[in-house]
């Protein structure tokens, strides 16, 4: 897989972020990118988007969306960093929010500040593996299955029809009968 831009080197996550990932990974996930920025990280593995978040003193948020679920995530950047927004169907979408509620706060928003080190490559890589991995969600299944076998001319038909009248002439089968077998396997060529 490609992506825009020089891929930044792998990240590891540290401190709850880390061992709450450990915990939400199912057995057959693999990590594709992911990101750190204090104690929220956004991961995108070969299933799902991840966004794990502090709540209250010691515990934390974990929010996850598979690709399905996702339509679109889009970059908002502001003067100290920004934020990634995930939105779609079963995704609650908190741009236009009510007056007061911070964005920062709502579970599928991934904040990232300049306050932390410069991380907007970092964060642009695993939202560019993301919508990847949306594009390869929501492609039609027609695309994974192979494709219809053409109707090609069966080889030995004509060996086939030989053989039935063979049975017709023996009486096995009818003139009927053979007549509807015949057809049917003249329409296949």
């Amino acid at each position: 897989m490609s992506y825009p831009g020089q891929p930044p080197r792998p990240v590891t996550l540290t401190g709850k972020p880390g061992s709450e990932l450990q915990k939400t990974l199912m057995g057959n996930e693999v990590i594709l990118a992911a990101t750190q920025v204090g104690a929220s990280a956004l991961i995108a593995t070969n299933f799902r988007a991840i966004i794990i978040k502090p709540s209250g003193l010691f515990g934390s948020l974990t929010s996850t969306y598979t690709y399905q679920q996702i339509t679109s995530v889009d970059i908002r950047k502001q003067l100290l960093g920004g934020y990634i927004e995930l939105s779609g169907g079963g995704v609650q979408n908190f741009r236009h929010r009510p007056t007061g509620q911070d964005i920062a706060q709502a579970p599928n928003t991934f904040p990232y500040g300049k306050l932390f080190g410069n991380k907007e490559q970092e964060v642009e890589h695993v939202v560019a593996v993301i919508r990847q991995q949306i594009s390869i969600g929501h492609a039609p299944q027609a695309m994974y299955a192979q494709a219809a076998p053409v109707s090609q001319p069966l080889p030995g038909i004509p060996e086939q029809i030989q053989k039935l009248a063979a049975l017709r002439d023996a009486g096995i089968i009818s003139p009927a009968e053979f007549e509807a077998k015949k057809a049917d396997l003249l329409s296949r060529m």
